[in-house]
């Protein structure tokens, strides 16, 4: 074969065949791949969090209402906080959702659960779940735990006295770096399994008593005080 009058080494030709057939087998692999990912997603549902909240109350949720496999990676992490059962604050670990899937059972359903950049992805087997629903269902928990931590808040003390030695900083702002120092405390971490202690040992203590009760008022300022009340209640 000549090319251009001159004779086209057979070397050449043979890497220009051997280039020609790899790009068929990628192009030939690539077709095969996207189907059989459409084919995949006829069987498998997967789901991703945008925000903070949606995956903390999923989380919640799995930990709180499903069951842990007991197989598959493991991420920990720890918190300081007043624990109730020996009245002082301590160094609490619990086990989080990492970026390795976890798998959950709700009964004989599986679903595997993972997070990145504090953004949680689940997936199952289509049929097994209604993404709509198991999302639903995760805040629908999410909102009962929050109502739950204002009854408890509603009990307690609305200041605290803190003594810190040294320097205290504050970094990030993010919702999961806003911790409330509140009887609720415990139960605001259920997106968290705690190894040792139950949500609801964690927090200060309740107490049924006004913080206005401390004080020495004047009889105007307790009237204020009983109006105020009377209309909240209201």
């Amino acid at each position: 074969m000549e090319l251009m009058g001159m004779e086209m080494p057979t070397n050449l030709l043979t890497i220009f065949a051997a280039g020609g057939a790899i790009g068929a087998a990628f192009t030939f692999w690539a077709q095969i791949k996207n189907t059989f990912q459409r084919l995949l997603s006829y069987l498998i549902v997967t789901g991703n969090c945008s925000d903070w909240t949606a995956s903390k109350a999923i989380c919640a949720y799995c930990f709180c209402k499903m069951k842990r496999s007991p197989v598959g990676p493991r991420n920990y992490t720890s918190m300081d906080i007043f624990v109730r059962p020996v009245n002082k604050r301590q160094i609490v670990a619990a086990e989080q959702i990492g970026e390795g899937s976890v798998v959950f059972w709700k009964g004989w359903r599986p679903v595997w659960i993972s997070m990145k950049n504090w953004n949680v992805s689940f997936t199952f087997i289509r049929g097994t779940f209604r993404a709509d629903k198991f999302v639903q269902d995760a805040v629908d928990f999410l909102n009962s735990t929050n109502d739950a931590i204002e009854n408890e808040e509603d009990k307690t003390k609305r200041f605290v006295v803190k003594y810190v030695m040294g320097k205290e900083i504050f970094i990030g702002n993010n919702e999961k770096d806003k911790e409330p120092d509140s009887a609720g405390e415990g139960l605001y971490h259920k997106h968290l399994r705690l190894i040792k202690w139950k949500h609801e040992e964690l927090g200060a203590k309740c107490s049924d008593v006004s913080p206005i009760d401390f004080l020495s008022l004047s009889k105007i300022i307790k009237d204020a005080v009983e109006e105020a009340r009377f209309w909240r209640k209201s």
